[in-house]
């Protein structure tokens, strides 16, 4: 088996079998993949682009000079890296001299880009275990966002920071694969009071490393079509481990996605960097119309573009061969964050509900109950008491979570 091993200053930082310790390999680090990026293909990026910015993104802003940012602006910077989750693509910024800051900042830096490559070895380690568990059950998952990209996609695992382990087991091995893993000795993370309806549950591996269990690939009603009628895309692999995969197109319409529709700070830069590193630079046909067209994604993708463009001065092309027209009249709706997004929530998720729950879910969605409202972030004192009362009555009765009509 190949352990994991992430680059750091003065050699190798490589977990031990077994995942208890780490320890550092001396060298050069050769092959580091620490020279500057390519830049963007000439007219993407455009002038109203902040150079810093697009360093945050492993681009280079392009020309030979240096961008100099004074403290105040390089902290400002560091914060947005680390909301962001894009602290190795500044790193190694600093280390290729594209930018330059105060030392005390670059010190700062690299001990961040240090915690963040100890953080990524015990997210790839639990992932293999993960992968073993699961394999020995019975199901097969496939490895999403973080992890696949980092191995397929950007110059080295280290340019890529890592939160969690997605894992997607679809809706038919979601049970099985939650319970051998928690046989393994993952502790279960289901919140008090959360939904049936969460495509996503959860599990916290020995380490303390958290392990999400996808029914579907998002949380909208984009992802879930092509998957509830069995069409899966031809799997790739991924090496040096072997997990499955989804493909380069999917990859990238699973990462437009990710950062269309998410909100607040889950909207990360890291999603951007993982879509511009996937982005075709040619105009050839690789998959891409199929890869929107199973997702329903062509109103994604256009408002995606439309972000980066706002957010970040670059003019992404249209991909290659993909459909382009009027949107229907919810995916407009849901890729512009208006109000009827939460409706549309719950509407894509309703293909995750046993049929006799689905009514109960619907009267949920219509009239919500003041537990929903305490869950939905309405924290009224009537909601929270109502809420802290219901949760200790269903404790006390081993009910769990479960949701009714009006609850």
């Amino acid at each position: 088996m190949s352990w994991p091993r992430r680059r750091v200053e003065g050699g190798d930082l490589v977990m031990c079998p077994g995942g208890d310790r780490m320890v550092l390999v001396p060298g050069t680090a050769t092959g580091r993949s620490d020279e500057r990026p390519a830049p963007l293909p000439e007219g993407w990026v455009r002038p109203s682009a902040r150079p810093e910015r697009l360093a945050l993104l492993g681009v280079d802003p392009g020309g030979a000079e240096t961008t100099t940012l004074d403290e105040p602006a390089a902290e400002a910077l560091v914060h947005e890296a680390v909301r962001g989750r894009v602290v190795p693509a500044l790193s190694a910024a600093l280390r290729t001299g594209t930018l330059a800051v105060p030392h005390r900042v670059r010190v700062a830096v690299e001990r961040l880009d240090r915690e963040v490559q100890e953080t990524s070895l015990a997210i790839e380690e639990t992932a293999l275990h993960a992968q073993e568990v699961l394999v020995r059950a019975g199901v097969r998952p496939v490895v999403l966002k973080g992890l696949a990209t980092a191995h397929l996609d950007h110059p080295g695992p280290h340019l890529r920071q890592m939160g969690d382990v997605d894992l997607l087991v679809g809706p038919a091995d979601f049970a099985a694969a939650e319970r051998s893993l928690l046989a393994a000795g993952f502790a279960s993370m289901r919140r008090a009071g959360g939904s049936e309806l969460t495509p996503a549950v959860p599990v916290r591996s020995p380490r303390g490393v958290e392990v999400d269990l996808h029914r579907l690939p998002t949380r909208r009603p984009y992802g879930g079509w092509w998957l509830e009628r069995g069409e899966w895309p031809d799997l790739a692999t991924c090496p040096p481990h072997g997990w499955a995969v989804l493909p380069r197109a999917d990859r990238l319409v699973h990462a437009v996605a990710h950062h269309v529709l998410s909100t607040g700070v889950h909207r990360r830069l890291s999603s951007v960097a993982d879509a511009l590193a996937l982005w075709p630079r040619t105009g050839t046909d690789e998959g891409w119309p199929d890869a929107v067209r199973r997702w329903r994604a062509a109103t994604l993708v256009s408002t995606f573009r439309r972000l980066v463009a706002e957010d970040l001065g670059i003019g992404l092309p249209e991909l290659p061969g993909c459909p382009t027209g009027s949107p229907r009249w919810y995916e407009g709706s849901v890729a512009g964050g208006r109000g009827v997004d939460a409706v549309l929530l719950y509407y894509g998720r309703l293909s995750a509900v046993p049929p006799h729950r689905a009514p109960a879910e619907v009267w949920h969605m219509v009239f919500p109950g003041p537990e929903a409202l305490c869950r939905a972030g309405h924290r009224s004192w009537t909601a929270r008491t109502i809420h802290g009362v219901r949760h200790l009555y269903r404790s006390r009765r081993g009910t769990g979570s479960v949701t009714g009509p009006g609850s």
